[in-house]
């Protein structure tokens, strides 16, 4: 095993990383505080509700994501500079005829304090808040003059979101966007200085850069694409309010003509004709009507399409946030053969902290896509789009499912064991726990449950040689 460092390419990595973690966490900075005076901007009526919901899970996602690139950071730089510094004290401790090392200094008792040690770079912690809600109304964007006769229309909310905040945060999505794809430069820099030493342990601090740098660039683009669908829905609420408009300018453009000839008729027949006039006016806006509401209709649509796109975007920063929770738990190793060693680890399963789960949804793993957060709605409308399946159920959020799971891997830790050893392919388990699992619904009734499945795939890249393909509360 060779073995040569002199310290440069560590005190390198250190300092990108720093700067990254600083960066990342600034840009997280501007993002909340920019983000936190645009509440209330999708609107509150019919057209709005589903974009809202969407947009509300997937800013929250994005921010916490950004958080946890802020840690990631962190971690990746802390344990850098403790395996420097154990690179120092290896080599402080081979003193000859009382000559030491130079740059690591020998305290009386032994003890090596190498210069610009770990934390001497001020590592920042991050613990956003979500922005807030985008449900809420700017209902003086309705046209002056036209409001009285929208009234009339019955059935009809006009689109009461507010297309200026709309676009003051899709451009804040944007330009936060860029600058966090940015960070991924200051990984690449710490790749730099980390394949100038030579030691057991670079390729996997590279392989951990890199890694944090692949996650930042995922979430970069899914903050880009919330951005660009927050102008979206701007463009799609001008649009169709247009289209309202010009509905509404016809029907009283025909109104001053009908109301010309019921002067016309009142001169003629004493009053009379002011009834009809009158009346024919209420008989047009009736006729207009189911024009209107086609019109929301369609802004309905094209809303919810927009949504299903931001809520897929959410599912990806949820994977990509899995990918990172390891390095909340990671921590340096000590000294073998002078060589200082970073190992990232997570507890085992059944013993792991807050989010572990979506550690386990790659490469096809879905338990919190499918099976998590889900509302009895949710779940009558798959078992539509899957003739197939005889039901389909949900976890009520992240920590239940974790809960559960892990719950169900201790009871049944023994059959893991026995696959791990010996067996082939899948592994499904079944446990009946103590407490509801969750809810499950048929084509008949829905009800709640203490029953769990998992499924167990092997994978030799996740820490236990296995990955949970998919849990859920079972029949």
């Amino acid at each position: 095993m060779r073995i040569d460092v002199d310290g440069a390419g560590f005190l390198t990595a250190e300092h990108a990383l720093a700067t990254g973690n600083r960066r990342c966490a600034e840009h997280l900075d501007d993002l909340t505080d920019a983000l936190a005076g645009l509440g209330g901007m999708a609107g509150d009526d019919a057209t709005s509700a589903d974009f809202a919901a969407a947009y509300d899970t997937a800013s929250a996602e994005v921010v916490a994501g950004l958080g946890d690139c802020v840690t990631a950071l962190a971690c990746l730089g802390r344990l850098t500079a403790t395996s420097r510094a154990e690179h120092e004290r290896a080599e402080a401790g081979a003193v000859l005829r009382g000559v030491v090392v130079p740059g690591a200094v020998v305290a009386p008792d032994g003890e090596v304090s190498p210069a610009g040690g770990p934390g001497d770079l001020g590592w920042v912690a991050a613990m956003p808040s979500p922005p807030p809600t985008a449900l809420g109304g700017d209902w003086s964007a309705v046209p002056t003059g036209l409001g009285w006769v929208i009234d009339l229309i019955q059935g009809f909310a006009w689109p009461s979101a507010d297309v200026g905040e709309l676009r003051t945060a899709g451009a804040t999505w944007v330009d936060c966007a860029r600058a966090v794809a940015d960070l991924t430069s200051d990984c690449g820099a710490a790749v730099r200085g980390l394949e100038g030493e030579v030691s057991p342990e670079i390729p996997l601090a590279v392989d951990a850069c890199q890694e944090v740098s692949d996650q930042l660039a995922a979430i970069a683009e899914e903050a880009y694409g919330l951005g660009r669908a927050c102008e979206q829905y701007a463009d799609q609420v001008e649009s169709h309010r247009a289209e309202v408009v010009a509905l509404v300018v016809q029907l009283l453009a025909e109104t001053v003509v009908i109301q010309g000839a019921g002067m016309l008729l009142n001169s003629v027949t004493g009053g009379g004709g002011t009834v009809g006039a009158t009346a024919l006016t209420g008989t047009r806006v009736a006729a207009i009507t189911p024009d209107i509401l086609a019109v929301a209709a369609r802004l309905r649509a094209a809303n919810e399409v927009l949504a299903a796109s931001v809520r897929n975007a959410s599912v990806r920063v949820t994977i990509a946030r899995g990918r990172l929770e390891k390095f909340r738990y990671a921590r340096s190793g000590g000294l073998s053969d002078e060589a200082g060693q970073i190992r990232v680890i997570a507890p085992r399963p059944w013993d792991r902290g807050p989010g572990w789960l979506r550690t386990h949804e790659v490469r096809g793993s879905h338990t919190i896509e499918r099976h998590v957060g889900k509302t009895v709605e949710d779940l009558l409308a798959r078992l539509r789009s899957q003739p197939g399946i005889s039901f389909a159920s949900s976890f009520a959020d992240v920590p239940a499912a974790e809960r559960a799971i892990a719950q169900a891997l201790r009871m049944r830790g023994d059959d893991v064991a026995d696959w791990l050893s010996a067996g082939s392919g899948k592994l499904t388990l079944h446990a009946t726990l103590d407490d509801v699992t969750g809810v499950t619904v048929s084509r008949t009734a829905h009800h709640t449950t203490s029953n769990v499945r998992v499924v167990l795939v092997r994978d030799h890249r996740m820490d236990d040689g296995w990955r949970v393909l998919t849990a859920f509360p079972d029949v």
